[in-house]
């Protein structure tokens, strides 16, 4: 009587739970892999995303009536508040885009970075500030001269 053999059959080798060795372990495509090494002909995929984001914001913006009115709650709140436009609602769809865009730029970067992990984008925050002064942002507040 003999027993049943114990090697593996030749090939790649997936970690297991009682398979510890890292060298066993497969790259397995994912979908995060696309915004890493992916590209539209020469653009990478970044920069199509980006794109998107801004056409359809200009388009927003400048063409619909949602747009118009979030200009007028940018300008003046009050103002806008008193003129009959829902401030609270559009405020509330500001904010609600404002997170889209950023976990869109968050699953972004874990594709560049090929990792989730959490302190990724640490000091970033002085590189947003900084880009929005050269962009002609005052910080007092207000609006920006012409």
């Amino acid at each position: 009587m003999s027993l049943p053999s114990t090697e593996t059959p030749p090939g790649p080798k997936a970690l297991t739970s009682t398979d510890t060795a890292a060298s066993t372990m497969t790259p397995v495509k994912t979908c995060c892999s696309v915004g890493s090494s992916g590209s539209l002909g020469p653009v990478p995929f970044p920069i199509v995303v980006f794109a998107l984001a801004v056409i359809v914001a200009t388009i927003v913006l400048r063409k619909t009536v949602f747009g118009r009115e979030l200009y007028a709650v940018g300008g003046n709140e009050e103002a806008a508040r008193l003129s009959g436009v829902a401030t609270d609602r559009h405020r509330l769809v500001v904010y609600l885009f404002s997170g889209l865009l950023s976990g869109l730029a968050s699953l972004l970067l874990m594709a560049f970075t090929q990792t989730a992990d959490p302190n990724a984008a640490k000091g970033y925050e002085l590189q947003s500030i900084a880009a929005v002064v050269v962009g002609g942002t005052p910080l007092s507040g207000g609006v920006a001269p012409h």
